[in-house]
């Protein structure tokens, strides 16, 4: 092989590098409670939202979460909600929780009966970021406990979320379909 074309091979494997590393996913962002109040930075995050939120909880009971998303809906973010419906009980007779399943925009899914928990607390926003963490979406959980939130901007990352989300929500039970007192088994 000639020089020039080692040269040649060398600036592009040297140009590929520069392109690799300025498209390279950023460091995630973590943040700890009870040093932090973790719904803080779940409502401004998804007050940002524009497009669409898709939210995964074992538990869903702090207002302040369910307002936000509320009115990320009211400003036409596609809003999806799936919980596990072990939990449902402690959610679903709240005001807030109320007018979440009561906004014909926000769907809401169940986890379908069976023997393991969907233990997911975590959610995307527009396809570009992802929160996800051991904090539940409970006021304990965000501003009690020692717990974490991690926000990861990385496209692949969330794209992998959104694939998994997809497969569950779309296996999930519609919460009309549910009954009260199935709800509380």
């Amino acid at each position: 092989m000639s020089i020039f074309v080692c040269r040649i091979i060398a600036a592009i494997a040297a140009t590929a590098a520069v392109f690799a590393s300025a498209f390279a996913c950023p460091a995630p962002v973590m943040h700890f409670a009870p040093a932090e109040n973790l719904e803080q930075i779940d409502v401004g995050l998804m007050d940002a939202a524009q497009h669409e939120i898709d939210l995964a909880a074992f538990v869903l009971t702090d207002g302040g979460i369910m307002q936000a998303l509320g009115r990320a809906s009211d400003r036409g973010v596609q809003v999806r909600i799936y919980l596990e419906a072990k939990n449902l009980g402690k959610t679903i007779y709240t005001k807030h929780f109320q007018s979440l399943a009561e906004n014909q925009k926000v769907k809401i899914r169940l986890k379908s009966s069976d023997p393991f928990l969907m233990h997911l607390k975590g959610y995307q926003i527009d396809g570009t970021l992802l929160r996800t963490g051991a904090a539940n979406f409970s006021v304990s959980g965000l501003k009690d406990q020692d717990n974490d939130l991690i926000v990861i901007q990385c496209e692949e990352t969330v794209a992998a979320f959104k694939n998994n989300y997809d497969s569950l929500f779309e296996r999930g039970i519609n919460i009309g379909d549910v009954s009260t007192a199935k709800v509380n088994q």
